[in-house]
């Protein structure tokens, strides 16, 4: 049981990769539980008056094992080697169990906090199966005490992770008062959060919350002993509706004691007034009201805006016919909206703020029309705007980052009375600024302007006729606020060079579904290096029609090709434009202007992409058909030629190691007669004479064996022949040709197999009826062709074979499973 685990030798990101690095245990983890569920059954199922032979009772051994195993606790990476033996562990002897993680827990540095340890994407989750161990025993009233006590200790001190199995979601669990996992009474759990807060008072802050707040929530059952009957049998259970409000009203207080300075727990209590008796709702209130004024700055602001959210969240429905369970009356709502006003700040910034948020959330006077909420908005922040323009740009830059949505800013701004000479100042000697929030506020500003004046706005500040006071650099940031047309690109051309790559850099409007337009925008940003911004433009614009006649398609394949390096560069953005460059390529293909070569180079470019999302017949597949040396090519990227020592190739470099991935993704995904009739399948003789070209270019180069095995597989894809039996009467021509190639027979019932794939839509008590029907297909057909071509026949049997034994298979496993 104390063996280490080889697989904690490598980095945490590559051990779900171990047994590939042949990290593993001597010993196999069926063994290793057999033991473990062995010392769980002795401890369980042993008779209490009969000892054995040696005169020990099987129970006193067990605990002694287990005992024992525990002893070594201070051992480097004990808690890893026993993971995924916890919980038998546990459930056989509790005690040396919990006494060991007590006994780690008071070390400066607890070993058990290696099983919280991140493993990566791929990774597993260590510490899992400990806390089911936990879980288990809390089911003992004996252990809850203990058990709750462990997991506060381990929610202090969990990193936390990616893993939704936490300590202190355990811990809320048990003690849940809608359907407690413990056996704890009421009077108990009440008694047990009060020694949990004098030990772990943050901790149990959060469990208060958890507990007011489950209301409603998902019901988290935690583990339960196997052999032991300490659960109840039902997993539900009849819940007393005194206990239930006696115990929220217990977390509430408890909570309420805890709360101190602290804005995120009296929003909790706020949050959930209606869980709240009378008195303890009055209890909160009144603690708010005497605790607001001495919190520090930052929980002053954070308890208003959590303020401002629930008033909105309640107000909006206030007005509602419909009879709303959780909304809040009146004297609530009225005495939380006099708490948030009373948290207002002085300085107007910070009181007005929120209303340039991107999703501001209004306190009072809201509702259910979107349309009526806007307009209400709009009016608010001009009114907001006209009290902090006499503040002056300086300060309003200055103080910027206080602001979330700079353009709604500058826009209500640029309508007060001020907002001319404002929007002077800005542009003249802001228009240059490195900050990105200026260039919002310009852009806000260029926004309104351009609603009030139109093209005189360009005229002013922009055209060069006009004298144009601004630098090109401040144009661009003007023009980037202006709807994104023909005008403003004009405009951003005509200032100048530099005006136009800051344009063209910064710029985010595409036109749809204009594809002279379209590709204008997408000549400009290839300019500026957007390659994949100009993909995704020329995607909206240039459709099929467009590019068979006056579309530009040399255009849209520089961009592809482009995109392959910009891809390759940024990943997370190439995924962004994957299908947009599936749907240009389909496009292409369609237009009859791009040549079989230059389709197949983006193909091959793109393979990756496209092998999950093509939208078209791909050019590569119709070329392997047709041309035989094609697909010795890329057997030679994929393949050792015969006779060449692995020893001999040097290490292969990344972009090597692409093309072979491509390779084996094409071959392996070619079937070139599975969308063919038996009318539209190749002549016998035209297929055996692309068959022999194929092996002798292989034979030439060394690659026969393996493109005989290839072959095999591309024949499976046959439809039935115009006889009715399969396979098609030209693959039978080339098999019965070449009966004596042992590869081709192989791919050829291999590529069979493999094309059927998984199937898991089967009935209870199926088991292998579908198989059993294949089996009966292949025979029928292998008898019918048996003189014709014995060697097709020979094979055919093969087939019915395997599927009379996968029949079997399923059988079993059906019966094991149902």
């Amino acid at each position: 049981m104390l063996e280490p685990d080889p697989r904690f030798e490598i980095p945490p990101a590559e051990r779900w990769l171990a047994s590939m690095h042949g990290k593993r245990r001597p010993h196999s983890e069926s063994l290793r539980k057999g033991v473990a569920d062995s010392l769980l059954y002795f401890t369980t199922m042993g008779d209490d008056r009969q000892p054995c032979y040696s005169g020990v009772r099987a129970q006193d051994w067990a605990a002694k094992c287990v005992r024992a195993i525990f002893e070594h606790r201070v051992e480097p990476n004990f808690w890893r080697r026993l993971q995924g033996n916890f919980t038998e562990l546990a459930e056989a002897s509790p005690e040396p169990f919990l006494s060991a993680i007590e006994q780690d827990l008071r070390e400066v540095h607890p070993q058990i906090l290696d099983l919280f340890e991140n493993e990566g994407e791929h990774g597993g989750c260590l510490h899992a199966e400990l806390l089911w161990a936990l879980e288990l025993l809390a089911w003992a009233p004996v252990h809850v005490g203990r058990v709750a006590q462990i997991l506060a200790s381990l929610a202090a001190i969990d990193p936390g992770g990616r893993w939704s199995n936490r300590p202190a979601r355990s811990l809320a669990s048990m003690l849940d008062p809608r359907q407690p996992q413990c056996r704890a009474t009421s009077d108990e759990r009440s008694r047990l959060l009060a020694v949990l807060a004098a030990v772990h008072p943050g901790v149990t802050a959060d469990l208060c919350q958890a507990l007011i707040a489950s209301n409603g929530g998902i019901l988290h059952h935690s583990h339960r002993p196997a052999m032991r009957d300490w659960a109840p049998p039902e997993r539900l259970q009849a819940v007393l509706v005194t206990d239930y409000w006696t115990d929220v009203q217990v977390a509430a207080r408890q909570l309420l004691a805890l709360a101190a300075t602290e804005a995120k727990r009296w929003t909790a209590l706020l949050q959930n007034l209606n869980q709240l008796m009378p008195e303890v709702k009055e209890s909160v209130f009144v603690g708010i009201e005497a605790t607001y004024a001495g919190l520090p700055v930052a929980e002053q602001r954070q308890l208003r805006q959590a303020l401002r959210k629930l008033l909105h969240h309640h107000n909006q429905f206030a007005d509602s016919e419909k009879q709303i369970g959780w909304l809040y009356d009146e004297a609530i709502l009225s005495r939380l909206m006099r708490l948030y006003e009373s948290l207002a700040p002085d300085d107007l910034i910070d009181r007005f703020a929120w209303l340039f948020d991107f999703w501001p959330e209004r306190p009072s006077d809201t509702g259910t029309d979107w349309q009526k909420e806007q307009a209400a908005l709009e009016r608010e922040r001009l009114d907001v705007a006209a009290q902090l323009a006499p503040m002056g740009l300086p300060v309003l830059i200055d103080r910027l980052d206080c602001f979330e949505n700079r353009r709604a800013l500058g826009s209500a701004l640029a309508c007060c009375h001020e907002g001319d000479d404002l929007a002077t100042e800005l542009f003249t000697r802001h228009g240059e600024s490195p900050r990105p929030e200026v260039h919002e506020l310009i852009q806000g500003f260029a926004q309104q302007l351009h609603l009030k004046y139109g093209a005189a706005l360009l005229g002013r500040w922009v055209r060069p006729e006009s004298g144009a006071p601004l630098t090109e650099a401040a144009c661009a940031a003007l023009l980037l606020g202006l709807p994104s047309d023909a005008t403003t690109w004009d405009a951003a051309e005509q200032r100048g060079p530099v005006c136009a790559e800051a344009y063209w850099r910064g710029t985010h409007g595409t036109p749809f579904d204009r594809p002279a337009d379209g590709e204008r925008v997408a000549r400009a940003l290839l300019g500026v290096n957007r390659v994949l911004d100009a993909i995704e433009v020329l995607a909206k614009n240039s459709k099929t029609v467009w590019l068979a006649g006056a579309g530009d398609s040399e255009l849209v394949i520089e961009a592809l090709q482009r995109g392959v390096e910009a891809s390759n560069a940024n990943p997370g953005q190439g995924q962004r434009v994957a299908y947009d460059v599936a749907t240009l390529l389909k496009r292409l293909s369609k237009c009859d202007k791009v040549s079989d070569e230059a389709m197949t180079q983006l193909e091959w470019a793109y393979f990756g992409l496209l092998e999950y999302q093509a939208q078209h017949d791909l050019v590569i597949y119709r070329r392997l058909s047709t041309e035989p040396s094609m697909v010795v090519e890329l057997l030679s990227l994929l393949y050792r030629p015969d006779g060449v020592e692995k020893e001999s190739v040097p290490e292969p470099t990344e972009t090597v190691k692409r093309m072979a991935s491509n390779a084996w993704h094409v071959l392996n995904d070619w079937r070139p007669f599975a969308k063919l009739s038996a009318t539209e399948m190749p002549s016998p003789e035209s297929l055996r004479q692309y068959s022999e070209a194929v092996i002798q270019i292989a034979q030439e180069r060394g690659y026969r064996g393996i493109a005989l095995d290839h072959l095999g597989k591309a024949l499976a894809s046959s439809p039935p022949g115009v006889d009715g039996n399969w396979p098609h009467e030209s693959v039978r021509s080339v098999i019965e040709h070449m009966a004596a190639a042992e590869e081709l027979r192989d791919g050829f019932v291999g590529g069979r197999i493999y094309t059927r794939g998984m199937t898991t839509s089967r009935s209870i008590g199926d088991g292998g009826e579908q198989e059993r029907h294949l089996a009966s297909d292949y025979r029928r057909w292998q008898s019918a062709i048996a003189v014709a071509a014995p060697a097709t026949s020979g094979l055919l049997g093969r087939l019915a074979h395997y599927y009379d034994s996968d029949a079997t298979r399923m059988d079993i496993y059906d019966r094991r499973r149902h």
